[in-house]
Order: C-alpha cells, then structure tokens, then sequence
C-alpha cells in the first residue's frame, strides 16, 4: 500500500458482502444503504441491468422470477430469467462492482490495493 492509499478488504459469502477500507492510520468499514454488509443476492431488470443490495430485495417482493438469492456459481453456467439470457459471471460480479464503487466513493480516487476471500462452493471433492 503506498502512502495515501487505501487498501480494499472483501469477504465475499453466499449471503452477504463484507467490505472494509483500510488506510496505513486506520480503517473504515464500508456501508451499504445504510447496513455494515451488502446482500449478495442480485436482481435482473428487464432491460438486463443487474441489481445488488435494497433495490434487488425490494424489486423481488414485485417480480421474484428475476430475483437471484445466490449468485455465486460455476462461471459456465449461464442463466436464461424470464427470456433474458445472463452472464453468470456478470451475476457474480455484480456484488464486486458495488463494492469496489463505494469503496472509491469514500476513499475520493480508485483504490488500486484490495484483497478478497470467498468460501468455496459446497462441492465434495473426489
């Protein structure tokens, strides 16, 4: 982390998005329309914009067909809600832009540094 810089910490769940902003003289945790995390579950919109955090739940209780509770999933396995055909990594990604907006949102300038953990898929291994 250079002088100045922030440095941008991310855990990624199933259910939720945790970020923090750090700085070489303390840290800051980034909020969410008003929640310390942001929901991970996304919504697509008619015209195929995805949408993450309040807007998504809230759209949901109105169109719950175009609501994606986990989007975390193999990157290969795309997704067709109501005709529309998505991206799965574009639904994946989404959470991880919101993120990496606000985080430069309060840092004032891009914040170049970051570092993510994500839990692994329940998936058994051979």
């Amino acid at each position: 982390m250079r002088a100045g810089e922030g440095r941008l910490s991310i855990d990624c769940g199933s259910a939720r998005t945790v970020a923090v902003l750090a700085w070489a003289d303390g840290s800051a945790p980034l909020s969410f329309d008003g929640a310390p995390h942001l929901p991970s579950a996304v919504y697509v919109a008619a015209d195929g914009q995805v949408w993450t955090g309040q807007r998504a739940w809230q759209a949901a209780g109105e169109q719950p067909s175009r609501f994606i509770p986990n989007p975390r999933r193999p990157v290969d396995d795309d997704l067709t809600v109501d005709s529309t055909r998505v991206d799965a990594l574009d639904l994946a990604a989404a959470p991880l832009r919101r993120v990496a907006a606000e985080a430069e949102r309060t840092a004032g300038q891009p914040v170049r540094d970051s570092c993510s953990a994500c839990s692994l898929l329940a998936t058994p291994l051979p």
